[in-house]
C-alpha cells in the first residue's frame, strides 16, 4: 500500500515512481493513492498507464488520482493502457475531485467513454463540451448493454457554446439514455447551456412531429428513477413546458436521492420556483436528502420565490434543508423578514 495523499507532489516526482514502477521493484503493491497533489496537472499519466501491465504490477487493485484536473494528450495513452489486456486484471481506477476536461479529450476518447470500453474506470468526473456531448450519448445509447454500469459514480458537465445543431439532437440523446436506464450511476449531472437562441424546437417529417431534444431530456426526467442523483445543476431556460416535466419529475418521486439543486437563468423566477416546491410538498416521498437550493443570480427572490422558499423550510417534505442562496436574486427586504419568521418556526418545530 502507498499512500501520497495530499504531498504536494509535482508531475515530475510521480514520474520519478513511475521509474520505480517500471523498474519491477513494486512488484507487491495493491492499492496507490495519489489523491489531492495540487501541484500535478496530469502530465505523468501516459507513463504511469506505460506501468500497469501485469509483468510489473500484478497485484495492484486500487489506483486513486483524485484531483487530476488535466492531462491533455496523456489522457488517450493512459485510457489505452486501462484498455489493453496487459492490465492488471483486479485493477479499479478512482478519478474524481477534479475533471477531466472536453479540451483535453479526443472524440475517440469520448466515444470509448461512452461505450464503455474503460471498464476498470470506477469514478470519474468527466466535462463535455458541443459535439463531443452527443458523441458521448450516441456511445451510451448505441451500446447493445448498458455501458456506464460499471462505473460506482459519473459525475457529468454538459456545456453547449454554440448553436450548431448537435445541441439539440444532444440532448435528445441525453434523454434516451435516461429513458433506457443508462444514466443510474450519474451522481452529479450539470447543464450549462450558454446558446442564446433557443434552439429546441420541433420538427415535423414525414412521420410526424419530432419533439424538440430538451423537450425529450426533461420529459425523461419524469419517466425514471434517479436515486443516485444527488446534484443538479440547471443552467438554462427553464420555459412553462420544461417547469412542469420537472415538477412532474419531483411530483413522482423520481429524484429523491437529491441533495443539492442549482437553477441559473432569466427564466428562473418565483413563480418556476412555486411549481417545484409545491410539486414536492405534492409527493409521496418529499426530498428526504435534500441540503441545499442555489438560487444565485435569479429572479427567484420576489415575493412568491421566497414564500415557496418558506414552505420548503416548514412543510416537512425537505428535512435536511439548511442551505439557500439567494445571491443577486432581486430578494426585498420584506421577502429577507419573511424567511427569517420561516426559520425561526423551523427551529420553534423543532
Amino acid at each position: 500500500m502507498l499512500m501520497l495523499q495530499r504531498y504536494n507532489l509535482l508531475d515530475g516526482m510521480v514520474d520519478r515512481l513511475v521509474d520505480c514502477m517500471g523498474a519491477e521493484s513494486l512488484p507487491k503493491l495493491e492499492i496507490l493513492s495519489l489523491d489531492k497533489n495540487s501541484g500535478c496537472r496530469g502530465t505523468f499519466l501516459s507513463r504511469l498507464g506505460g506501468a500497469l501491465r501485469k509483468d510489473v504490477v500484478p497485484e495492484l487493485q486500487f489506483l486513486s488520482l483524485q484531483g487530476v484536473y488535466e492531462g491533455g494528450p496523456d489522457i488517450p495513452v493512459f485510457l489505452g493502457a486501462l484498455s489493453a489486456d496487459e492490465c492488471p486484471p483486479h485493477l479499479y481506477v478512482h478519478l474524481e475531485g477534479g475533471s477531466w476536461r472536453s479540451n483535453a479529450l479526443s472524440e475517440q476518447d469520448v466515444h470509448l467513454l461512452g461505450a464503455g470500453k474503460c471498464s476498470r474506470l470506477r469514478t470519474l468526473s468527466l466535462e463535455l463540451r458541443d459535439a463531443k456531448i452527443r458523441v458521448f450519448f450516441q456511445a451510451v445509447v448505441g451500446d447493445p448493454e448498458s455501458p456506464l454500469s460499471h462505473f460506482d459514480h459519473l459525475d457529468l458537465s454538459l456545456v453547449f457554446d454554440s448553436d450548431e445543431d448537435d445541441q439539440n439532437e444532444a440532448f435528445r440523446l441525453a434523454g434516451e439514455a435516461l429513458q433506457m436506464g443508462r444514466m443510474c450511476p450519474v451522481r452529479k449531472l450539470a447543464l450549462h447551456d450558454n446558446v442564446l437562441e433557443d434552439t429546441d424546437e420541433e420538427e415535423t417529417d414525414g412521420a410526424g412531429t419530432v419533439r424538440g431534444g430538451k423537450t425529450v431530456f426533461f420529459t425523461a426526467l419524469g419517466l425514471v428513477k434517479l436515486f443516485y442523483l444527488s446534484e443538479l445543476h440547471l443552467t438554462c431556460d427553464l420555459t412553462d413546458e420544461r417547469v412542469t416535466l420537472f415538477s412532474h419529475a419531483l411530483r413522482e418521486g423520481n429524484l429523491t436521492g437529491l441533495r443539492c439543486l442549482r437553477l441559473s437563468g432569466l427564466l428562473v423566477s418565483g413563480t418556476v420556483v412555486e411549481a417545484l416546491v409545491r410539486a414536492v410538498v405534492e409527493s409521496e416521498a418529499g426530498l428526504p436528502l435534500f441540503e441545499k437550493i442555489d438560487l444565485t443570480s435569479t429572479f427567484a427572490g420576489g415575493e412568491e420565490g421566497v414564500t415557496s422558499i418558506e414552505t420548503a423550510l416548514t412543510c416537512g417534505k425537505m428535512p435536511k434543508l439548511s442551505q439557500i442562496d439567494l445571491t443577486d436574486s432581486s430578494l426585498t427586504m420584506d421577502g429577507l423578514r419573511g424567511l427569517g419568521d420561516a426559520v425561526r418556526r423551523e427551529r420553534s418545530v423543532l
